[in-house]
């Protein structure tokens, strides 16, 4: 009799615990969870001495409480996680785009750079010896040769071997002279005029020989002259002298005065080639004259006059 009682009372106990559990908790968490939960975690004890025992109401409530703060802890991590994730996500799209951006401006480069190497003209050395008319001539023959596009230059020392004994080269402004060097050179027609008559300045037009012409000076007339002003600065004068197409069989003569002081006579005909007339001292004179004669109306062309020290 007392079996069943104390039976009926742990019960009873048992009713009214889980009751008051599953008031407490099916608010917070709904009654289904929270049976469920009780079920997984109660232990039923059938002992010959007529004893049930159960796990401690307190201890359960605060193992379940734990779980379930892990549990929030769980899913703050996985949303911190998850967050993370994204904007990795957008860092690994930022760096893709630089990455792209990098091989967009390394393609162009490479282009430009292949672009260059293209056009980079064609260079090629050549270690060569040198003969002149038979004679072996000593000359350093490393890479004294170079083809470059199709055109050959040759070292300083052979071109100064191809010369004339009295000659040599010299480089300066620019410019490689051959022999004398021309310093302080200006054009003539560029000189103020003093005073002119029957001839033209700036003519373009053929010589007797069907050569072209411009910016050239053109005498037109039985006779005629021109002055320049050079207030004293040039020790020297060349120009080139021709027979206009125009011009007939009689001959022409020009006469160069520096400071009124002859200096150079020049006799041209329809059939007389073009004469290039070099190194006519003018001797620093303050007035050059070109004066021009033809029995007959003729016509006689200057061009490539400068003047020089």
């Amino acid at each position: 009799m007392k079996a069943k009682v104390k039976v009926a009372l742990i019960t009873g106990c048992f009713s009214i615990v889980t009751c008051v559990v599953g008031g407490i908790l099916g608010r917070q968490y709904g009654s289904q969870e929270v049976w469920n939960e009780i079920g997984n975690t109660m232990t039923y004890v059938q002992g010959d001495n007529n004893q049930v025992i159960i796990n401690d109401v307190d201890d359960f409530m605060n193992n379940y409480q734990k779980l379930n703060t892990q549990k929030e802890q769980l899913l703050d991590e996985n949303m911190e996680y998850h967050q993370r994730i994204k904007e990795d996500e957008q860092t690994i799209e930022q760096l893709q785009k630089q990455y792209d951006d990098l091989m967009n401006n390394n393609n162009d480069e490479i282009s430009n750079l292949n672009k260059a190497i293209d056009e980079f003209p064609l260079l090629e050395y050549k270690n060569m010896g040198l003969m002149i008319n038979g004679n072996d001539i000593n000359v350093q023959q490393e890479k004294n040769v170079a083809f470059i596009d199709g055109r050959i230059y040759f070292s300083k020392e052979i071109a100064e071997n191809l010369l004339a004994e009295n000659q040599s080269i010299t480089m300066d402004n620019n410019v490689i002279y051959i022999g004398r060097v021309i310093a302080e050179k200006a054009n003539l027609f560029d000189k103020w005029v003093v005073e002119k008559s029957g001839c033209n300045l700036e003519w373009s037009g053929k010589d007797s020989y069907g050569n072209n012409y411009s910016n050239a000076m053109d005498f037109e007339a039985y006779e005629g002259e021109v002055t320049y002003n050079l207030s004293e600065e040039y020790s020297m004068l060349r120009l080139k002298v021709a027979a206009s197409e125009r011009a007939n069989t009689e001959d022409m003569i020009l006469t160069i005065k520096a400071d009124n002081n002859v200096v150079r006579t020049i006799e041209l005909n329809k059939y007389t080639k073009p004469i290039y007339e070099e190194e006519i001292p003018i001797n620093n004179c303050n007035l050059l004259t070109i004066k021009f004669n033809s029995p007959v109306y003729n016509y006689c062309i200057i061009s490539d006059a400068f003047v020089y020290n």
